[in-house]
């Protein structure tokens, strides 16, 4: 069982977090201030500098977050033991990755932070660290899985995750990003499509010369 004072120091952060998640989308990085984030969150100024010394800091844990959600939408990593399986995840992680990223408060978010990342170097810092760790190490463990089974044997895991990743995020910004309108999510046969190409890039374990 969880010790109360662990569960306490959960809560203050969920209580934190949650706060600078509304005035990040509501003000951008530039015109949040951790003043304003104590306000809302209920907090003192020493008990968030105490989770988050910097605004940083916390605009990093913030945008870790909200692409954490999609690991939680994909699930809990599985074996995968035949090219089918390796299909099957990977289409699950390109349709949560859409429905997630396209919905109107995330295409809010990208437009926050990708605006801000040109002016701010702690923006640009948090997007060039998250992105990889979260989207691209989440592709990785997955062909790390395949591998481990035999199934494929990508080369380069983290330059093979950027050609997965890529195509499925030029939905999320020609069709949710740059539309006048509610974002226009691809269908079924177009995700699979995606999925059919990028699979067609690897080769079978032990094909390779």
């Amino acid at each position: 069982m969880a010790k109360p004072a662990v569960n306490r120091a959960a809560a203050k952060r969920a209580q934190i977090t949650k706060a600078a998640r509304e005035v990040f989308l509501e003000r951008g990085y530039a015109a949040t201030s951790m003043d304003a984030v104590t306000a809302l969150a209920g907090v003192s100024k020493q008990t968030i500098y105490s989770y988050f010394p910097s605004k940083g800091e916390l605009f990093a844990d913030f945008l870790d977050g909200e692409l954490g959600h999609l690991r939680v939408d994909v699930g809990a990593p599985a074996p995968i033991t035949s090219m089918a399986q390796l299909r099957a995840t990977l289409l699950a992680v390109a349709t949560a990755l859409v429905r997630r990223f396209m919905r109107d408060d995330t295409i809010n978010l990208l437009r926050v932070v990708l605006g801000d990342a040109y002016r701010v170097p702690e923006v640009r810092d948090a997007v060039r660290e998250v992105i990889p760790n979260q989207l691209f190490g989440l592709v990785e463990a997955i062909l790390g899985a395949a591998a481990a089974e035999g199934v494929v044997e990508p080369p380069q895991p983290g330059l093979t995750a950027r050609m997965f990743i890529g195509p499925v995020v030029s939905f999320v910004i020609l069709d949710g990003l740059l539309v006048d309108g509610p974002p226009r999510l691809p269908d079924a046969h177009a995700l699979g499509y995606v999925v059919d190409a990028f699979l067609a890039t690897l080769a079978p374990a032990g094909d390779r010369p």
